[in-house]
């Protein structure tokens, strides 16, 4: 974020008064060149790479683990053995799961992911006004039910992750452009959640082993998570979903106070100021109208459930299998 920009605030949910734009704890907050992060963090840097290589890590120059990854590990971990500790589990999780993350880098869409894809209505789409992605998920038309009645925990915490990787990749690409570390936002599109849906508890599950695996895997990749549109059930979801999430990952979500986007003006959301409102799908309030909808081929128009057998009476196809 520029200094400018983040003079700007959020509502922060559950709390009274504002959020700045840089999450409470920020290690960046200000200032993301990667000239001054190294100026002041270089030595803890090249401490963490000395480390993990003396382990037969192979890290460092030349390798996809650097020096500017090895800054994102020592931006959210003082202590230089808690760096360590989850870089290499990091590695040790990269190495196990190579040909996911080879696919990912290519921009390879997996087979074992076509029957999950078509559920999650998500897609990195549009940018911030510094060039950062978004990642926008449309979570009331989404069909979680379906998802979790159809594919096991372990499944769909891969695909998730598969999707983490893609962020990654984008900030990483971009950091390294632009010399600036590059963190991506996340937007939830809060139209048309049900208290039934956003309560499944097989998907909470989903949703927390997610968090805590990211904040290990993918440090300082999340800059804020953006929840808008929130109905008035919004309460009830989120006390269920916020002990699911560690302190710090909590600190980044902030509630923009529109309450429809699709009727109302953006531009009171102080989130539209931050973002380049060109490349964001219309039923967020920006301009885009994609060809056949801005978000996974899922028309910007469209309100009712992905995956519905028949959307009046709100049944769901779901393949169970058979108990003895």
């Amino acid at each position: 974020w520029t200094r400018n920009s983040a003079r700007l605030t959020f509502a922060s949910y559950g709390e009274r008064g504002t959020m700045s734009v840089a999450a409470a704890g920020d290690e960046t907050a200000g200032d993301r060149g990667l000239d001054s992060l190294f100026e002041k963090h270089g030595e803890r840097v090249r401490v963490l790479l000395q480390a993990l290589s003396g382990d037969g890590h192979a890290v460092g120059e030349g390798t996809p683990y650097d020096e500017i990854w090895a800054l994102r590990f020592v931006l959210s971990h003082p202590e230089d053995a808690e760096a360590a500790r989850n870089a290499a589990e990091t590695l040790r999780w990269r190495a196990e799961n190579k040909d996911m993350l080879a696919a990912a880098a290519r921009g390879e869409r997996l087979k074992r992911f076509e029957s999950i894809e078509p559920l999650v209505v998500a897609q990195y789409h549009g940018e911030t006004s510094t060039g950062a992605p978004l990642y926008i998920i449309r979570a009331g038309i989404s069909n979680t039910m379906a998802l979790t009645n159809t594919h096991t925990h372990e499944q769909m915490v891969e695909f998730m992750m598969y999707r983490k990787e893609l962020g990654f990749l984008l900030c990483d690409a971009i950091t390294r452009k632009t010399n600036k570390l590059t963190k991506l936002v996340t937007v939830n599109d809060l139209s048309h959640v049900s208290l039934l849906a956003g309560t499944d508890k097989r998907f909470t599950a989903v949703l927390g082993a997610v968090s805590k695996l990211s904040e290990t895997l993918y440090p300082q990749l999340l800059d804020r998570a953006v929840l808008i549109n929130a109905p008035y059930i919004f309460g009830a979801i989120w006390s269920i979903i916020k002990g699911l999430m560690s302190a710090k990952t909590r600190a980044k979500v902030a509630v923009c106070g529109s309450s429809d986007t699709r009727k109302g003006d953006i531009g009171k959301c102080p989130f539209a100021k931050l973002i380049n409102l060109e490349t964001v799908p219309s039923f967020l309030g920006g301009g885009c109208r994609c060809a056949g909808g801005c978000v996974r081929g899922v028309s910007n128009e469209q309100t009712v459930m992905v995956g519905m057998s028949n959307p009046e009476d709100g049944l769901t196809p779901a393949t169970i299998a058979a108990r003895d």
